[in-house]
């Protein structure tokens, strides 16, 4: 009876360990938003491939079409993100999708204005939005 009670412990404490290290949060069609080491270079990636070369994703609004992407530049091409002002990105799923070369690609718009980011947001049906 020991012998099990210690096996389950020891399962049980597993799969907790494995939980809590997993950084990656699934938005739907292979697309996720998550980090290597740094928190702060947070990306949002596509089959695995990160989207983005030098911003810090910090909020992701999305639902099953589209996905609102706000976060921080790297400062002058350096590791250092630059805080000051965000930067707002929106990514058509589909159309990604069909051309995922990363920033060159059609799915993507912007930078786009605060004003705008916040009108899709608004408009967005079941959308739902994550926050780091």
């Amino acid at each position: 009876m020991r012998k099990i009670h210690i096996i389950l412990m020891m399962l049980i404490s597993c799969g907790i360990t494995l939980m809590g290290c997993n950084n990656n949060i699934s938005l739907g069609d292979n697309f996720e938003v998550s980090y290597v080491d740094i928190p702060d270079y947070r990306n949002l990636y596509y089959k695995q491939q990160g989207v983005f070369s030098s911003l810090g994703v910090n909020q992701v609004i999305y639902n099953r079409d589209k996905i609102l992407v706000r976060g921080y530049l790297y400062s002058n091409g350096d590791t250092r993100l630059d805080n000051s002002s965000y930067v707002y990105y929106l990514i058509d799923k589909k159309t990604y999708m069909m051309d995922p070369s990363q920033q060159s690609s059609t799915g993507l718009t912007g930078p786009i204005q605060f004003e705008e980011y916040k009108a899709i947001g608004k408009q967005l049906k079941d959308a739902k939005m994550k926050n780091w």
